[in-house]
């Protein structure tokens, strides 16, 4: 997504230019940022104005209040991870090593945990949001749902509600090692992946290697 395209979720006033989008996405970049350094609880509109180098009086003409921003800034992070699954999960992959497979996947996942330092805190910080807490469930279904449909090609004797254990328990097993090296430095990051590899590669390979 560029700093010009539109994105979803509330906003009091969609702009009509680009330079309207790109100050959006400055304010979005900017929360994201303070979301993933203070928490959520403890930032404020001043500081996402402040941070996004933009006046609060232009802040307010597109979002009404700091829980709209957040609702905003989820939206805008199921897309990317949207761009990023379905690059990913592609579905005529079942030819390919598992081993090769998984690279790919925890490769691609970590670096979007990496380009966008906020998504763990927004996605699982907490903050007592039924509307997050759903987006984040859908956000997870929708991932364990394409990987079920993969581990289908790779094996099609796999049965359905197996198939789904293995998608759900490998999704969480990524999100949980990558959380670990999330916000850490690069060779933290690596060694995080690497471990997801190995541990995946494990679980997976007599269910569909």
């Amino acid at each position: 997504m560029t700093q010009t395209e539109p994105v979803a979720g509330p906003l009091r006033r969609r702009p009509t230019q680009a330079r309207g989008w790109r100050r959006v996405h400055q304010i979005l970049d900017a929360a994201a940022g303070l979301i993933a350094e203070m928490g959520y609880d403890n930032v404020t509109t001043n500081a996402i104005a402040e941070r996004a180098e933009t006046s609060i009086g232009s802040l307010y003409q597109f979002f009404p209040d700091k829980a709209s921003i957040l609702h905003a800034l989820n939206a805008r992070y199921l897309e990317h991870l949207e761009r990023v699954t379905d690059e990913v999960l592609a579905l005529d992959r079942s030819g390919e090593a598992l081993a090769d497979l998984i690279d790919d996947v925890v490769d691609a996942l970590a670096t979007f945990h990496h380009a966008h330092p906020g998504f763990q805190a927004v996605f699982y910080g907490g903050h007592g949001s039924p509307e997050l807490g759903e987006a984040a469930r859908h956000a997870s279904e929708a991932i364990v749902e394409r990987l079920s449909a993969l581990y289908g090609t790779r094996r099609p004797s796999l049965p359905a509600e197996r198939r789904a254990v293995v998608a759900t328990t490998s999704m969480e097993l990524m999100k949980a090692m990558l959380a670990m090296g999330a916000l850490r430095d690069e060779p933290w990051r690596q060694r995080a992946a690497q471990e997801a590899k190995t541990v995946l590669l494990r679980y997976l390979e007599p269910e569909i290697g």
